[in-house]
Parts: structure tokens; C-alpha cells; sequence
């Protein structure tokens, strides 16, 4: 729990290191995450249903031209999956802090169109699976780590693309795409890859 403490305190040390720095603003923005998950083994690849969780954070636009932004985020996100077969359905939640590193092209200064894309860091804070089948339920904690009972690595690499309209008073409304890159299943052959699609509202303080 410390190192984890001490992980979200170094990614807003990050995130805000940014505040001296000319053209600078800072957002807040909440919506829903419709998450997913692959798995690959031995050349056969299942994903999962969809699921519905919570996303939301602060944001940094520091703005390197009329038209070009750094926008840093930090975000909570609810990722994992629903799969069903034989009879069985496992819900999959997990948590993740994410920090998303997004390079933003506006068409307008401050208002209209954007889009942008950048890589991005996740960290598996906790989560949960439940089995059911056969009239019977069982639920389990879903354990962050690299020991050999541990059942996720924590650290996630990904992509991140967004797009979205903002409007002159500040209100922004943003899509984003975020896929993982690196195979996060732990201790298993098998291959494990979160992704979700994201839909927020959110609020630029000029």
C-alpha cells in the first residue's frame, strides 16, 4: 500500500511539474469507461465482453502553440470484462491509475474540434472476479504483483488516441481509445491485454 501511496504521489509531482510554465491550464473530467480484455494462447485469441466502469481525473494542457498541446492526465479507471462459456460467466473488475501522455492538435485556440494521441502508463491498484454457474457464485480478490501467486504484473503500457469539442466557456467533451501493449497475465503462458473505449465531460479552468 505505501509503494502505491508513493506512486500516485510521483505521478501528480509529474503531472503538476508543469505549473510555472507559461499557457498552462488544468481540467477536471469524469464519464464511463466500456472496457474489454484479449487473451491469447498458443495462436488462439479470445476477448471478452464488454463491461461498464467509472473514469475520471485532472488534466494539464500546456499549450506549445496556438494549435499544440501537451495534455498530461491523471486518471482512475475501471477496465476488465464479462466472458461466458459452458454455462460459466466470469466478471472481470479491475482498477487502474492511469497517466495518459496525449500530444493534442487543435483546429480552434481554446474552443472547437481536437484530436490527439500518446502513449500511456497504467498502475493495477485492486480488483475483483466472480464465477457463477450452476446456481453458485464465487468471488475472489485479483492480486497486483511479480510473485508466482500474484495474478497481474501492476505496470501497463498502452496507446492512447482522443478527439472531442470544446466549447468557449470551457466545457470539454472527449472520446479516447486506450489499448495496452505489454502482456500484463502473470505467471501463465498465456497473454493478457487490456482496452476500453472512453466518453467524458470535463471542465478547463482558464
Amino acid at each position: 500500500m505505501k509503494n502505491k501511496i508513493v506512486l500516485c504521489f510521483g505521478l501528480m509531482t509529474l503531472m503538476f511539474s508543469a505549473v510555472k510554465a507559461q499557457n498552462t491550464e488544468f481540467g477536471i473530467h469524469a464519464g464511463g469507461a466500456l472496457a474489454s480484455y484479449k487473451i491469447s494462447q498458443q495462436n488462439v485469441s479470445v476477448s471478452s465482453d464488454s463491461r461498464f466502469g467509472f473514469t475520471g481525473g485532472v488534466t494539464a494542457a500546456i499549450h506549445l502553440s496556438p494549435n499544440i498541446s501537451f495534455q498530461p492526465e491523471l486518471n482512475f479507471t475501471q477496465l476488465g470484462g464479462n466472458f461466458s462459456e459452458g454455462g460459466m460467466t466470469s466478471k472481470l473488475s479491475l482498477s487502474y491509475l492511469q497517466l495518459p501522455l496525449n500530444v493534442v492538435y487543435h483546429m480552434q485556440e481554446n474552443q472547437g474540434f481536437f484530436a490527439g494521441a500518446g502513449p500511456s502508463l497504467a498502475y493495477g491498484l485492486s480488483g475483483t472476479q466472480t464465477v457463477s454457474g450452476q446456481g453458485e457464485e464465487e468471488s475472489q480478490k485479483v492480486k497486483f504483483g511479480s510473485g508466482d501467486t500474484d495474478d497481474f504484473k501492476p505496470f501497463e503500457i498502452g496507446l492512447n488516441f482522443l478527439a472531442g469539442y470544446r466549447l468557449e466557456q470551457g466545457i470539454v467533451f472527449t472520446f479516447n481509445y486506450n489499448f495496452g501493449l505489454n502482456n500484463v497475465a502473470n505467471g501463465t503462458d498465456a497473454t493478457y491485454h487490456n482496452r476500453f473505449f472512453g466518453l467524458t465531460v470535463g471542465y478547463m479552468l482558464h
